[in-house]
Order: C-alpha cells, then structure tokens, then sequence
C-alpha cells in the first residue's frame, strides 16, 4: 500500500542521514500501517542504562508493547533510539517524542525490574515451581513432562553422542525459564531467557543454546537446531508431547489442534530429514511411550501416531514439489529410517530427469502388473539353462552384473550411483517385452520367465518400489 511504503520511504531516509540500522519487521509494519491514515515517522530516545538489560527483552518490549522498531548502528550494535509511527504531522513534534519516551521509559523500567527480580536466584531454582504447573490434568505437570523427556534423551544419548551429564542437565533447566516474570510477561521469549539465564550461570558452554534450540523450528521453515544437544532436547520433547496427547484420545479433528500435533510432527519429520541420523521413527516412538506406563497404551495407537507423523511427511515432500507417486514407492521401501528416506527419494528425483528413466518407470509397472495377475508362489529362483530367448538370456546376464554392483552400492547408501545401475535394464527389458510372450503355454517355461520377472522386480525395490 501507499501508506506501507511511505512507512518504509521515510525509515530509510531515516537510517541513511544517521547511519543506522533499521531492520523493518514486516508483519510489525503491516499492524503499524493499518492502524495510522497519515504515517510519520519518528524518532525517540532512551536511557543508556537500559542497554544492560538482555536485547531480546528490548526489542520484546519495543515491538509488542509500543510497536515501535530497534535502531542498530553499522556494527549491529543496539542503540537507544527506536523508530515509532505517529498518526498525524503535529504542530508539536517535540510533544509527541517526548509523550512516546515517556511511555517507553515505563515500558523499559517493567523489562528491566524482570530482568533483576529473575536474576535473584539461579535458573535451576525455578525448576521447583514447575512442580505446581499443570501440562494436561491426565498427564501432569510440567515436571513430569521434563522427567518424561529425560528418559527419552537418556535413550537418544548413545544414538547422538551425546555427553549424559550435560544432556541431563539441559533437560532439568529446559522449562525452568517458563517460571520467570520475563517469560510470563514476555511468552515468545521462552528459551531465550533460559539461554541467556544459563550462561549468566555459567552452565556449560553445550547448555545454553540448547536450551533456545529446544523451540526450534518455531514454524514452517523455520531454523532447526545446530547442536546434537538441541536437536535432542526438541526432539524428545515434541515425540513426548504427540505421544501423551494421543494417548488420551485429543489427536488433531479436521481444523481442531488445540496441543499443535501437526506442527510438532512436521519438525520430528524435518529434524529426521535433514540431520544425518540412523534413528528410527518406530523407535523413537516407543522411547517415548515407556514413560507412559500408566497410560497402557495399545500398540495400535503407537501405529496410527506412525501414520500421522508420516502424512505430515508427505504433505511437506508434496509441498517441495514431490508427486505422490514418487512418495509411495519410496515409502513402500523404507518407511522407519526418515533420514535414510530422504536420501532415497531425492536420488529418484534426479534419476526421474533422465531421458530413460521414464521408460523403465513404465517397464517397471509392466512387470508388477503381470505378477500381479498369477496366483501362483514365485520365489525368484531362475534356471538359467531355462531360458530360451535371446532377449530373456541377455536380460538375465545383465541383471546378474547389476546386482554385483548393486549389493555394495546399497550398503554405503549410494543411491544416485545405484539408479544409474537400474539404468542399464532398460534397454534389454524393452527388448524382452517386444521379443517375449511371459505367460507361455509351456508351464515350466512360463513359470521361470515369472520367477526372472520376480527376480527382476526385486531388484527394482531395491531403492524405491519402482513402478508400484
């Protein structure tokens, strides 16, 4: 709008004369533009003593108070200004700064005596009161939520290499900033605060970030956790959370998601993705529901858990331009080991951009759908001296080579070079189709063309269900 960007106009020129720094928050600018009809811009100032406090806090304070903006120097350095949009030019100007300071000021003053009441006593003492702070009636307090997500990183330690003593004691600090008058006044600095309070503590060098990676991802796209400890923390206390909230019977009802299971599912399914792991989802469900005990949760529902994280797999693959029809396969292959997956499923998106993939894409289809059609057990045992055809030899022969190479490619997980070994069968299947009648009448005959189309297919769900 005009309006948004003479906001924008007059914030640059702004930060240009002085040499500042003015990021613009675009959801703030949004709010600020449709609440003033002729926008000015302004400047006003602070107390120097106020940059003691956390800059979080400042800027918490700054935009969901005052919806005003930060002022940074050129070194990324805060400074006491901030940017605010008056309504109208005034005749007083002067007034207008001075009522905003004013207003700021006691803002300010708020911030920083929450900053000095919390700092009273270390962050670990607050882990006392969560004692008192209900999660959900059926499944306690947020003390028991932590004990529950120590014993889930105690299993995750070994799998992550982690260091036990300070995993466990960033699960013991990791609600505790919740109990602060910063967090209570300030909710979306939850794991900011705790990692700020932490390092104040001198807590070791692993825990503080830990303690604000455990949030992350906050939303779609957002960042995930960099450190095995943080990713651990976040992991086991989202498994913990879908796995108590299901058990109770509150899984998500069309828009209804009041405990944001499809949010906490998306970040296992991203955390899983994108993080070399060997962890396994059936696993890390379990780890989680053993504390649960007092629950007796049927195994059933563990399963449809599993089926829920992994829609929420398919809805993010689909939305990163993933056809169902690659999905599928790939899952019908694997569907334990996420981070494993991923390296399948965009290995078959580069074999799909070759120009003969599609066509064994095809001839892979032909062959399920024939075995599809015979009652009969194959076990994929094929005579060799059986076959009759030259185009049904040469296809035997180069399937045998394929799988000498296939075997140590699967192993190591290369399966880019993998599918380019399946690329090799394209060429004599399209032969053999032209050249073969598989259901002859010949039965024995028959039935070992059924077992080499049996062997074959083997071989072709060996990465992904390919043609499936």
């Amino acid at each position: 709008s005009k309006r948004s960007e003479s906001i924008k106009q007059q914030i640059n020129d702004l930060a240009k004369k002085n040499q500042w720094f003015i990021p613009i928050d675009e959801a703030l600018l949004e709010e600020i533009t449709s609440i003033v009809e002729w926008p000015q811009v302004m400047v006003g100032s602070f107390d120097k003593a106020f940059l003691e406090v956390p800059e979080a806090v400042l800027i918490a304070s700054m935009k969901g108070h005052q919806k005003c903006l930060p002022v940074y120097d050129e070194k990324d350095n805060l400074l006491p200004y901030f940017i605010f949009v008056s309504n109208i030019q005034s005749i007083d100007p002067d007034s207008v700064v001075h009522g905003n300071e004013k207003v700021m000021r006691a803002r300010l003053s708020d911030a920083a005596f929450f900053f000095q009441q919390d700092r009273k006593i270390p962050l670990i003492d607050y882990a006392k009161m969560t004692e008192s702070v209900v999660f959900e009636k059926r499944l306690g307090t947020l003390a028991d939520k932590t004990q529950r997500v120590a014993s889930i990183v105690t299993d995750l330690i070994p799998h992550l290499g982690l260091h036990a003593e300070a995993a466990q004691r960033a699960v013991a600090l990791s609600k505790c900033d919740l109990m602060t008058g910063m967090v209570s006044e300030f909710p979306e600095l939850q794991g900011q605060m705790g990692q700020y309070y932490a390092a104040l503590d001198k807590e070791p060098h692993s825990i503080p970030l830990a303690l604000f990676e455990q949030y992350l991802p906050r939303f779609s796209g957002d960042e995930l956790p960099e450190t095995d400890l943080g990713y651990a923390l976040s992991l086991a206390d989202r498994l913990d959370t879908l796995v108590g909230i299901f058990a109770i019977g509150l899984k998500p009802t069309g828009e209804k998601d009041p405990y944001k299971l499809r949010r906490h599912a998306l970040a296992v399914v991203r955390m899983l993705l994108q993080k070399p792991n060997e962890l396994n989802i059936s696993t890390l469900i379990a780890f989680a529901a053993k504390s649960y005990g007092f629950l007796n949760i049927e195994a059933s529902l563990l399963e449809d858990l599993k089926k829920f994280i992994i829609e929420r797999m398919q809805s993010y693959y689909q939305s990163h331009q993933f056809p169902i029809d690659w999905i599928v396969p790939a899952l019908a292959v694997q569907n334990e080991d996420f981070y494993d997956l991923s390296l399948r499923l965009n290995a078959f998106k580069d074999f799909m951009k070759h120009e003969h993939s599609e066509q064994l894409f095809q001839s892979a289809k032909r062959v399920r759908q024939i075995l599809a059609q015979v009652s009969d057990e194959l076990d994929g045992h094929v005579d060799a001296l059986g076959l009759q055809e030259p185009s049904e030899k040469q296809l035997w022969h180069v399937l045998q080579e394929i799988e000498k190479q296939m075997n140590v490619l699967l192993v190591n997980k290369n399966y880019p070079q993998a599918f380019h070994q399946l690329l090799q069968l394209s060429a004599p299947l399209n032969v053999f189709f032209e050249h073969v009648f598989v259901m002859a009448e010949d039965l024995n005959l028959r039935k070992n063309r059924l077992n080499l189309l049996k062997h074959l297919q083997k071989v072709l769900y060996s990465i992904v269900a390919l043609g499936a």
